[in-house]
């Protein structure tokens, strides 16, 4: 047997909508999203070939910050001093994909940290403690990867797959799983969860633009200037994240798709104040408005944008769409396939392929 590497492969992230916490006790964010096939990402760690400078070597898609997650996972790992030897990491778009950028609303710089998290866990740690660790689930991989600051969306797709709805409840630990259980949690308050989806259904995603959406601190300072949340407010989240969830799980595409829209719409009118209207840019606004013209009526502003999200019942219906978005002059259209797995981390012989 020939020398050994380990492969994990992800989806980007789709955010339908990031709200107030669903149960009344909680000050946090809860949001509901998807990690999709396409764009995807994938991260070998290898053994080192060649003289670094460091232990850990790195190349592929962003390095500052997949270089700073290495430093991350070293501080909070309590196996990594223990455990670290040299290795390589390389990172890029998996099936030949086109550049793939961080800020436009896919989640892509949290996927790269799980994912170069998990893969060097699984490289470089004993085989039952690697398990051991990942059983801890995504509160603790958030942890270790410095993610999941306000939103275990994209932490919980990268572990489960599935629509995801992150309630609000969950935080980060060192300790592993933890929810903050409000006291008087009733019966009708959601909580976070994971359902598979139809398998007929697709998103197709595209871009207005090339500009990025808001991260770092002008996110951070935006996040701070929200106002304070209603009681109606929290309850109108949960009444259309109510009917989303019982749309995907009984295959009702309609009562589902209106409900992504009104959930994207109620999430702008929140976050309006800070991004200069119910989207993020003019551009957006008039694409959306288009598509409900079409009778797409599943479309939003994935995260911050520029990313535009429309849903669709069928594989023909969705490649049908990306054409007409093409010839209108759409940036980065893809009809992809919503995730129900997780993320794959395969041991393989150096320079061995996954079938995808």
């Amino acid at each position: 047997m020939g020398e050994r590497e380990v492969q994990v492969t992800t989806g980007a992230r789709v955010h339908f909508g990031i709200f107030p916490a669903l149960t009344s006790e909680s000050s946090g964010f809860g949001g509901l999203g998807t990690l999709v096939k396409m764009p995807s990402i994938q991260i070998r760690v290898q053994p080192k070939k060649r003289e670094h400078p460091t232990t850990i070597g790195y190349s592929g898609l962003h390095p500052v910050r997949m270089l700073k997650t290495i430093e991350t996972w070293r501080e909070r790992s309590p196996y990594a001093k223990e455990f670290e030897r040299d290795c390589f990491v390389h990172c890029s778009p998996t099936f030949q994909e086109q550049p793939i950028h961080l800020h436009v609303g896919l989640g892509i710089g949290t996927q790269l940290a799980l994912s170069l998290v998990a893969g060097l866990q699984a490289y470089l740690l004993p085989p039952e403690i690697a398990e051991r660790e990942l059983a801890k689930g995504p509160e603790y991989l958030a942890y270790l990867a410095g993610r999941g600051k306000r939103s275990l969306t994209g932490t919980m797709g990268f572990c489960q797959g599935g629509l995801v709805l992150d309630a609000g409840t969950r935080i980060i630990s060192a300790e592993g799983t933890k929810v903050e259980s409000p006291k008087n949690l009733s019966s009708k308050e959601l909580t976070s969860q994971t359902i598979p989806w139809p398998d007929a259904w697709r998103l197709v995603l595209f871009q207005p633009s090339r500009e990025e959406g808001l991260s770092g601190n002008p996110e951070n300072h935006a996040f701070g200037q929200l106002p304070q949340v209603s009681t109606t407010e929290r309850e109108q989240f949960r009444a259309i994240v109510e009917k989303i969830l019982q749309g995907v799980a009984e295959n009702h595409f309609e009562l589902a798709s209106e409900n992504f829209y009104q959930l994207n719409r109620a999430t702008g009118e929140r976050f309006a104040s800070v991004q200069g209207g119910l989207y993020s840019r003019p551009e957006i606004n008039d694409w959306i408005k288009w598509l409900r013209a079409e009778k797409i009526t599943g479309v939003g502003q994935s995260s911050w944008g520029p990313t535009i999200f429309a849903l669709l019942p069928s594989e023909d219906q969705a490649k049908s769409l990306a054409t007409k978005l093409e010839a209108k002059g759409a940036k980065a259209v893809r009809v992809t396939i919503p995730k129900n797995d997780s993320a794959s981390i395969d041991m393989l012989e150096v320079g061995e392929e996954t079938k995808q």
